[in-house]
């Protein structure tokens, strides 16, 4: 089967290739979750927690292998998109994932790329791209341009951390940026193909580049992201919604009186309403 070029650089200012046709993914799969993460290059206890996995296992250098994770989750405004690699060597990496915008499984114009080049000393740099035909794309290529470059914004931002033999890299992008033309614009309820890259270097090419594409760029058919809204509360969540406004009825209710006194007992309705719209 024909393979995408490969381009043996680490970072390059317009990413040329041809996405050809080929096996799709064997077990197709829609991520969702809903979260913020706080992008930082570390995995807080429980940043990560409601988001959606994806555990394959990446290609290193010189022929090796080391087990990745790929995380997704959205809030109202924003995706967020990480990868945790547990290798104890580290390398140069670059990190990409591709979207197919419409989720039609084709790559097309327009489809929005996220990359983040990961340092082990000093900041990562991450690009906001877009793919394009247009020249000076080569005739059957498409080709990955920086949205600013080409009259777009950076919108979005990375960081990258590694320490302790595990690599961390976490990508943030708004679901409506308004950079038509070069970024995904999603609303709750829609979904997006995509697939993602990783190269490690270690050493001279070919041998010492770890590549993986993952699941696969032959096309994006078979994995997506679905954007999620606000969940709805749990059947346990409305247990103690229910309970916790019970007791604050009897509360009220039970005030203590000075003694040998009657007063009348105010209405008190507004008060608890306004107190179960705060709870929900």
């Amino acid at each position: 089967m024909p393979q995408r070029p490969r381009i043996p650089v680490f970072i390059v200012s317009a990413l040329c290739s041809v996405l050809l046709a080929g096996d799709a993914f064997s077990a197709p799969v829609t991520l969702q979750g809903f979260g913020t993460a706080t992008v930082d290059g570390v995995v807080s206890p429980g940043e990560w927690a409601s988001a959606a996995e994806l555990a394959f296992v990446a290609n290193t250098p010189f022929g090796g292998s080391a087990p990745a994770t790929f995380l997704v989750m959205n809030d109202l405004d924003n995706l967020y998109v990480g990868l945790i690699l547990n290798e104890p060597t580290f390398y140069a990496n670059s990190f990409a994932v591709e979207f197919d915008n419409d989720d039609d499984s084709e790559s097309e114009d327009g489809d929005d790329v996220l990359q983040l080049n990961g340092e082990q000393i000093g900041p990562s740099s991450f690009f906001d791209e877009f793919r394009s035909t247009a020249p000076p794309c080569p005739v059957g290529g498409n080709c990955g341009f920086f949205d600013a470059a080409r009259g777009g914004r950076i919108d979005g931002a990375g960081a990258f951390g590694f320490s302790g033999g595990r690599y961390v890299w976490e990508m943030v992008h708004p679901l409506r940026s308004g950079d038509l033309g070069y970024d995904f614009q999603l609303q709750p309820g829609d979904r997006i193909g995509f697939f993602l890259s990783l190269r490690l270097i270690g050493g001279a090419f070919p041998d010492g580049f770890g590549d993986t594409d993952y699941p696969s760029p032959d096309f994006f058919g078979d994995t997506h992201i679905a954007v999620q809204g606000v969940p709805e509360p749990t059947s346990a969540s409305l247990v103690i919604i229910g309970f916790s406004v019970a007791c604050i009825r009897s509360s009220i209710r039970r005030r203590r009186r000075p003694a040998g006194r009657r007063v009348s007992e105010p209405d008190r309705s507004d008060e608890i309403d306004g107190i179960l719209k705060e709870v929900w």
